[in-house]
């Protein structure tokens, strides 16, 4: 399209006695540089609208952590001075039900109850105790003491394997002494990109006191922010007192508590420098276990007898499908063995030997042969591993040999001394 302004190539009219040569109005030059032009146009508008919600965006995360710590403040500022959280309004935030009663007390900043009763109380009188186990320091009884307190002794001992007795004197919230090595103590951790976390804690047919002193020592101990929730694990109890009463009592704790109950006896299976260091092998009485690779690896076998053996079983898994296990050294945790064993027979399997057997058979490869050396190449039963094969091949796990040479070499000496 060609008028007077713009005219035709080639034309010699002029307009307004300007000499030059017009150019098309729509020429592909023009068309480029409206492009450039729109573009530029385009960029500029998107980084404007982009910084202006970005800066909105920090101004709200500003705020709400303004908010968040004014609220924090408020709260420790009223636990500090004992007022009730009942009757505070702090900004607009609801205040947990498990707060509402709460107030300060320097002993016991989370105000749980020691559970001690007062039959209790009265042993502990009768007995001449003081603060019994406080500072873990052992309680030692009369010989004289009545023939009540000896069939208590008893009752304990037959049925939780341990002194019941003794710990139902002692308080939920005793102090414990710092058992760490200096070394330890001086250690200083990052926080700033710790996540939440779950404590899984197992029982079956536990003692009411030494169940929730486990609780209330981890309530107490461990700072409530990381603390996203305690999953005690029933492993089919029979016990009363871990039925509704233990629902009750969970339900009135400062931290939120779960119980998952299980209806058949699942066992274990169902849950120089100070840094920490390789574990080639370990007894998990606790483990700590990333919750994402701990379902990519497909967590425990199922198909193990009640008790035994797991532990060893995910290491050898963990080890060759990709993970690690380290200790920690300045990580301390008190086992209490029991006076008798578990009943190891109860899903109708074979115990201990079948678990190892599965254990062998699955992750072992030729090193099999001295474990069965040692059994004197009894037969062993262990079911059926096609589903651990497949997951072995799934997961694309190296062979035990790799085990052998990369995390546990002393091993190697193993056909030698065989």
């Amino acid at each position: 399209m060609y008028n007077k302004f713009f005219p035709s190539p080639g034309s010699n009219q002029k307009s307004f006695n300007n000499p030059q040569t017009y150019i098309p109005l729509f020429s592909t030059k023009n068309f480029f540089l409206c492009v450039k032009i729109l573009l530029a146009l385009w960029i500029l508008i998107y980084i404007f609208i982009v910084t202006n919600y970005s800066k909105d965006i920090e101004t709200k995360i500003e705020e709400e952590n303004r908010i968040i710590d004014k609220f924090q403040d408020k709260l420790m500022f009223l636990m500090q001075h004992g007022i009730k959280i009942k009757n505070s309004v702090i900004d607009r935030f609801k205040i947990p039900d498990y707060l509402a009663n709460y107030t300060f007390d320097p002993n016991n900043p989370m105000n749980l109850d020691g559970g001690i009763s007062e039959q209790a109380q009265r042993f502990i009188k009768e007995l001449n105790l003081t603060n019994p186990g406080e500072n873990g320091v052992p309680i030692k009884l009369p010989n004289n003491a009545s023939d009540q307190v000896k069939r208590l002794i008893k009752y304990g001992f037959d049925t939780f394997g341990y002194n019941q007795f003794i710990s139902t004197l002692v308080s939920l919230n005793r102090a414990l002494p710092d058992v760490r090595p200096d070394e330890c103590k001086q250690k200083v951790y990052r926080t700033d990109k710790f996540s939440k976390i779950s404590i899984v804690i197992p029982f079956y047919n536990d003692d009411w006191h030494l169940l929730m002193r486990t609780v209330h020592s981890i309530i107490r101990m461990t700072p409530l922010e990381y603390i996203l929730e305690i999953l005690l694990v029933d492993d089919c109890s029979t016990m009363q007192h871990l039925k509704e009463p233990l629902e009750n009592y969970t339900a009135t704790l400062p931290v939120n508590t779960r119980i998952i109950r299980s209806h058949t006896r699942l066992g274990t299976n169902a849950t120089p420098t100070w840094d920490p260091k390789i574990a080639p092998i370990g007894i998990f009485a606790v483990l700590a276990i990333g919750n994402k690779f701990y379902e990519r690896i497909e967590y425990l076998d199922i198909d193990m007898d009640v008790w035994g053996g797991e532990d060893y079983e995910l290491v050898f898994r963990t080890w060759l499908c990709g993970g690690r296990v380290e200790f920690v050294p300045c990580s301390n945790i008190a086992h209490m063995f029991r006076k008798h064993k578990y009943s190891i027979n109860l899903k109708g399997k074979g115990g201990y030997p079948w678990n190892m057997a599965r254990i062998v058979e699955t992750w072992m490869d030729d090193y099999k042969q001295y474990f069965y050396r040692v059994i004197k190449n009894s037969r062993v039963p262990y079911g059926d591993l096609t589903e651990r094969m497949q997951l072995k091949k799934r997961l694309n796990c190296k062979p035990f040999q790799w085990y052998i040479d990369n995390v546990y070499p002393r091993l190697n000496d193993i056909p030698k001394r065989v």
